[in-house]
C-alpha cells in the first residue's frame, strides 16, 4: 500500500492505495447522493423539490421529486430557471464564478437593465445565509428555497430547490427551510465535500 522512496527514504503511496482512491473518487457521484438526499427530505416534509445543474441554457432541472400533495406548476424536468428572479438562480449567481454565468446574465439584464443593482445584493444575502428564498417573483403564488451543494473540490455541483404554494402554510417554511438545508449539508459531506462556514 506504502512505498519508500530509496533517496529520501520517505514513504508514499503505492500504486494500489492510488487505484483505490481514484475507484473510490469515481462512486463518489454527488448528484446521487443529492438524490438520495432530496427523496428522504420530500418524504419527511412532503414538500415538492427539485434538483438542478448549471447546463449551456442556464439553471436546468434534471430531477423532480413530487409532494404529498404534489405543487402543479409550468415547471417540469429540462425547464430553465432565471438568475435574477428564481431562487434557483439566484444560488447560481452567488456560488459560480462569474464568467461561468456571464452570457446568462447579460440576456436576463438587456431586459432588466436594473437587475444589476440587486444582483449585489443577491450575491452577498445568498452567500451570508448559504440559501436563497423567492415567493411569487418567478411564477404567482409560488415559494421557493434553494440551498447548493458542493463536490469534493468546493465547488457547486448541484442545487435543491423545494417549492410550495397555498397548500402549505407558510408557517412551515423554516422547518422545511432546516430540513432541506440538513439534507444538502448531508448530500455534499458524504460526496466529500465541505460544508461551508458562514
Amino acid at each position: 500500500m506504502a512505498v519508500q522512496n530509496p533517496t529520501s527514504a520517505l514513504y508514499g503511496l503505492g500504486p494500489a492505495t492510488i487505484r483505490i482512491g481514484i475507484a473510490a473518487l469515481a462512486r463518489s457521484d454527488v448528484f446521487s447522493v443529492a438524490s438520495e438526499a432530496v427523496t428522504t427530505f420530500t418524504e419527511k416534509t412532503g414538500r415538492t423539490a427539485f434538483l438542478s445543474v448549471w447546463g449551456e441554457a442556464g439553471a436546468t432541472i434534471v430531477r423532480w421529486f413530487p409532494g404529498n400533495p404534489p405543487v402543479i406548476t409550468a415547471l417540469a424536468l429540462g425547464s430553465v430557471l432565471p438568475l435574477l428572479y428564481s431562487a434557483t438562480g439566484h444560488v447560481y449567481c452567488s456560488f459560480l464564478m462569474p464568467h461561468e454565468i456571464a452570457g446568462r446574465l447579460e440576456q436576463e439584464l438587456k431586459t432588466d437593465p436594473g437587475g444589476s443593482t440587486s444582483l449585489r445584493q443577491i450575491r452577498r444575502t445568498t452567500r451570508t445565509s448559504l440559501h436563497a428564498e423567492v415567493s411569487g417573483a418567478f411564477i404567482p403564488g409560488l415559494r421557493a428555497i434553494a440551498i447548493p451543494i458542493f463536490d469534493i473540490q468546493g465547488r457547486l455541483a448541484v442545487v435543491a430547490t423545494a417549492i410550495s404554494n397555498a397548500a402549505f402554510p407558510t408557517a412551515g417554511d423554516r422547518k422545511a427551510m432546516a430540513a432541506l438545508e440538513a439534507a444538502c449539508r448531508y448530500a455534499t459531506e458524504k460526496a466529500g465535500g465541505k460544508w461551508p462556514t458562514v
